[in-house]
């Protein structure tokens, strides 16, 4: 089995992240990351690129051996995992170990069951200690999970943001606000209500409100004042989109 190429961690994780571990952006190296922060780089990396899946709690015995004996056999002698931990051995001894239990068990008895589940049990911590290390070694690289036979996780598809289709501004007479309603869109998370009393619009003379809700009132403005005002909707992966503005007099 020919490796696959693994990306650097500096060609993998952006400034804040490596920061984050190891306190410096000028550490950028594979070198900088310290046992301690492994955890949290699998969990980062995970985040943003592939990972396999490392529970078999809900399988029964038969099915975790084949996953198991599957899993094996993708992972003995595989170059882009040279130091699997646990290693070979320890898991096709944990495979066979439960294979003997199960045939045992057919045979009923409390203690024959008893030493089975004991097997699967001992045989699923290490199919989860295994998964760990092939989604750190691997980096997210998906190609390179795809060797050690683990079921991949299904990547989640992002939620488009659909813009708006109206921005509603209403004045009611003597209060001094302005009342905003947004039409339409979906895949929101979030609202930028924004107002503006500049004609040109310029990008640090707007007063903002974040919001989670579609409707807001802006207290305490200027009787017979123009107001401009917009709204930019917030989506996932940082997705975002703003409304054309609309312009209307205080009342």
């Amino acid at each position: 089995m020919q490796p696959v190429k693994l990306p650097l961690y500096e060609n993998v994780l952006p400034d804040s992240f490596v920061l984050l571990l190891t306190g410096s952006r000028q550490l950028n190296t594979k070198a900088a990351i310290t046992t301690k922060s492994k955890y949290m780089l699998t969990n980062i990396i995970n985040f943003l690129f592939g990972k396999v899946k490392t529970g078999f709690s809900r399988f029964t015995v038969a099915i975790l051996l084949m996953k198991a004996r599957n899993i094996y056999a993708g992972m003995l002698d595989n170059s882009n995992f040279s130091a699997p931990s646990p290693d070979m051995p320890t898991m096709l001894q944990a495979i066979n170990t439960l294979q003997a239990a199960q045939d045992a068990a057919a045979e009923g008895g409390k203690a024959a069951k008893a030493a089975r589940d004991e097997a699967k049990g001992n045989l699923i911590i290490l199919l989860k200690a295994l998964g760990n290390y092939v989604n750190y070694t691997a980096q997210g690289n998906i190609p390179i999970l795809a060797t050690s036979n683990f079921d991949l996780v299904k990547a989640k598809q992002p939620v488009v943001l659909q813009s708006i289709t109206q921005l509603l501004v209403t004045s009611m007479p003597n209060t001094n606000s302005l009342s905003l309603r947004a039409i339409g869109g979906s895949g929101i998370r979030g609202f930028v209500h924004q107002y503006t009393t500049d004609p040109t619009m310029a990008d640090d003379s707007w007063v903002s409100v974040n919001s989670t809700v579609r409707k807001y009132t802006f207290q305490n403005l200027v009787r017979g004042k123009e107001y401009i005002v917009r709204l930019i909707c917030i989506g996932s992966n940082g997705q975002s989109s703003i409304s054309d503005p609309v312009s209307r007099i205080v009342q």
